[in-house]
């Protein structure tokens, strides 16, 4: 009667005490092709390359706009850059910095 417990779903097999639980040695064909396909699938979509995070282009581009609005006022590149770093990428401090300075 305990033995259809140890089927699929149910409780596992009754052992009494002192005993040893005898290895069951139980292999799934069906699981391990599945998991062998899904491994070889993943090693051949895994071919792409993966980007992470989000400062890429976008960012620069935004750093190149204030660069070139200080350019406007008739500094160097150098110049705007270091003015932009020194004021935390603000336009309008870095231009007032960099009008004092001349």
């Amino acid at each position: 009667m305990r033995g259809r417990y140890s089927t699929e779903g149910g409780p596992p097999p009754w052992i009494p005490f002192g005993q040893k639980i005898a290895p069951m040695n139980l292999t799934d064909d069906e699981f391990e092709a599945q998991r062998r396909d899904a491994i070889a699938e993943a090693g051949r979509a895994g071919t792409a390359k993966k980007v992470f995070g989000g400062g890429g282009a976008g960012s620069r581009q935004l750093v190149d706009r204030n660069v070139q609005s200080v350019m406007e006022h008739g500094f160097t590149q150098q110049q705007a850059e270091a003015a932009l770093k020194q004021a935390k990428n603000n336009v309008k401090k870095a231009i007032k910095n960099l009008k004092v300075i001349r």
